[in-house]
């Protein structure tokens, strides 16, 4: 039988099959790094679009809480106008109108550069 292997050289072929299929390990290992390296830099992407679109949603909030303060200061003149007068209808609305830019220059414009786009990425 030890004869046969060799008049067939199956050692040598077993080798060649040892090492073919080492490599192929080491390919399919390869291959798989890449795949769950790529799936995990497309996941991190789409965590940074999913946050880069809540950003803006929370840009909106910001800029539809000031208009809806600014329809509010109107809404307060034309209740107040007939009750108080012209002037001081007026006088509260400027405070309102005050008080909303207040609020933007202390609070909101703080908080802006978080919606702020970073360049080049």
């Amino acid at each position: 039988m030890e004869q046969g292997k060799k008049k067939l050289r199956l050692p040598d072929r077993i080798d060649t099959l040892k090492s073919l299929l080492e490599e192929l390990d080491g390919m399919s290992r390869t291959l798989y790094e890449e795949e769950t390296l790529k799936k995990q830099e497309d996941f991190s992407r789409a965590q940074v679009e999913l946050a880069a679109r809540q950003e803006d949603l929370s840009r909106r909030q910001v800029l539809l809480t000031i208009l809806f303060g600014v329809f509010g200061a109107f809404q307060a003149m034309e209740y107040l106008e007939p009750k108080l007068g012209f002037l001081p209808a007026l006088a509260v609305t400027l405070a309102i109108f005050t008080l909303i830019g207040l609020s933007y220059k202390l609070y909101i414009r703080g908080k802006l550069h978080l919606f702020r786009r970073k360049k080049g990425g």
